[in-house]
């Protein structure tokens, strides 16, 4: 027997690639050329973007949503959005990325407690923030490689 109910049904849906075509992600400059394939090039000099990408145990990509869309100096970061995706895409990872339109790479203070905020929350749902990229059409900044994670 089917409930009777006027609440809405939740559903949550992608359209996941199979496991063995998911591209592995091995390095930072991995992760910039991946960027810069689904980046929009048109608007990154013009606003600040916010994309994460989604991976699997073995690193390989789920896939990306852009998270925040801003001025040519900012943007709002929704964490709760982008640990809701994380959590029904069953993520182990995820790697955040935004660019500065300026073309400075230099992380700002908010840049560092931002990327310290959701270092904190992957920790406690057991999301590892595996890196986060500030990016240019011309080249990038690793927070992981100069050891800030």
């Amino acid at each position: 027997m089917q409930p009777t109910t006027d609440l809405p049904v939740i559903q949550v849906s992608y359209q996941p690639l199979h496991i063995s075509k998911r591209r592995k992600i091995c390095s930072s400059r991995c992760v910039y050329d991946v960027l810069m394939e689904v980046w929009n090039r048109d608007t990154i000099q013009l606003l600040e973007e916010f994309l994460v990408l989604f991976l699997d145990r073995k690193n390989g990509i789920i896939g990306y949503r852009v998270i925040g869309r801003g001025s040519n100096c900012a943007t709002v970061v929704d964490s709760r959005l982008m640990f809701s995706i994380a959590l029904s895409l069953s993520a182990c990872s995820i790697i955040v990325s935004h660019n500065h339109p300026s073309g400075t790479m230099k992380p700002s203070g908010e840049d560092l407690k931002l990327t310290k905020k959701i270092k904190n929350a992957g920790d406690f749902l057991e999301i590892k923030l595996l890196d986060h990229l500030i990016v240019s059409d011309q080249s990038y900044y690793s927070f992981l490689d100069e050891g800030l994670i």
